[in-house]
């Protein structure tokens, strides 16, 4: 078993279960998947004469998707053409567990010549940092690419986690319980520093020569969501994050950083920016449902290359235009419901939450007599002379 999935769930108190154990019969991909050229050009035909609705309770479709599916049944459009944008892609094999889409992801990337990244960096682990990720999804999405690579092409793929940065405690405790990286600062914004403090108190080095940092840096001052929102030089939350991000490249230089925030965030600013510091960066929105998940979550990514270590490889600036034609030949459009993305009902997991909520529940604090404190308030009160009104509204005490 891997060890993100020996991982405890830390924060599944409020985990969503799906009713029923029925799984989509297994189909091979190859057999009906679409190029994403052809995906992302809408150039599919997906009209039809009038809308789908199913005859009989537990009707499926070829690929052994089950059509009386809530989420299913809402993704018909009543009447007229249905988008590939929008909709379940029906056309493909249901994918729905974690394991098998990374499994897809690992073999498209085998595809695109990831095993001649391999061969580049032989035996070296590969170092990783990490900005604000929250609950270190890099890290667990490395472990399952690591994990496939192996299992399914016999290559390895070594990485090294060597610091993470995360200023919430509850954030923290998380990172630490299930990841235990060799040091967890409190704050990016120390991080310029050749010491900075961890979440413990302590004063520890800033680790070296990382080859990537991935940084989520805060999204709340430039979301649709805020009435406030605010820019990157009014040294908001998200301002004061990202300036510390670009304070700890000058000072550590990492040859590659990928950024991650929402895709209303000033995209085009934040590009003019890391070219001041000599990076060559480009940007690219993508939505979750192209990428395997029945959900819209549009958010921007930007891949900065430091110029220096380019110049150093004799590299073209040119090549860092490919990075986002290689994102979207990752794409493979959501085909699952989100009903089948939830946890069983009967899983071993909810009945151990349910007993841990229970324990903490017995443990908790009983409730306070408060009539032990009203008689210590009246004593203090006498023995002051301040008697027992309630102050006039002239500020003084009737006694």
């Amino acid at each position: 078993m891997s060890s993100s999935q020996k991982r405890t769930l830390s924060w599944s108190s409020d985990l969503p279960t799906r009713p029923s154990k029925r799984m989509a019969q297994e189909m091979s991909e190859d057999d009906a998947i679409l190029s994403s050229a052809e995906y992302e050009s809408d150039i599919i035909d997906f009209e039809r004469d009038e809308p789908v609705y199913p005859s009989s309770e537990d009707e499926y479709n070829e690929n052994g998707l089950n059509l009386m599916l809530p989420e299913v049944v809402r993704s018909q459009l009543p009447s007229g053409p249905r988008s590939p944008r929008t909709q379940l892609a029906l056309h493909l094999p249901p994918l729905h567990d974690l394991n098998d889409i990374y499994k897809s992801i690992t073999e498209k990337a085998v595809e695109l010549g990831f095993d001649r990244v391999l061969y580049h960096l032989g035996s070296r682990r590969l170092r990783i940092a990490t900005v604000c990720s929250g609950t270190e999804s890099p890290i667990l999405a490395l472990e399952m690419v690591q994990k496939h690579l192996q299992e399914q092409f016999n290559m390895t793929f070594e990485f090294r986690h060597i610091f993470s940065a995360e200023i919430d405690p509850l954030r923290q405790a998380y990172i630490q319980r299930n990841f235990r990286p060799p040091r967890l600062f409190r704050d990016v914004r120390e991080l310029n520093r050749r010491v900075a403090q961890t979440a413990y108190g302590s004063l520890e080095k800033v680790p070296k020569n990382p080859d990537i940092l991935v940084a989520g840096f805060s999204c709340v001052d430039f979301s649709n969501l805020n009435n406030k929102r605010k820019t990157l030089d009014d040294k908001g939350e998200s301002g004061g994050t990202f300036w510390a991000i670009i304070r700890y490249a000058k000072a550590y230089r990492p040859p590659l950083i990928i950024l991650e925030n929402v895709k209303s965030a000033p995209w085009k600013k934040i590009q003019t920016y890391w070219q001041d510091i000599d990076y060559h960066a480009t940007h690219l929105d993508v939505d979750t449902k192209a990428y395997y998940l029945p959900q819209t979550r549009e958010r921007g990514y930007m891949l900065c290359v430091d110029k220096k270590a380019m110049d150093k490889d004799e590299s073209s600036p040119y090549q860092i235009g490919r990075w986002s034609r290689t994102m979207t030949e990752f794409r493979r459009p959501a085909s699952s419901p989100a009903g089948m993305f939830l946890i069983d009902a009967d899983d071993k997991r909810l009945e151990q939450i349910e007993t841990d909520m229970a324990t903490r529940a017995k443990l908790a604090r009983k409730p306070v007599n408060w009539e032990k404190y009203q008689a210590r308030h009246l004593s203090y009160r006498q023995a002051n002379a301040l008697g027992d009104k309630r102050p006039s509204a002239f500020g003084r005490l009737w006694t």
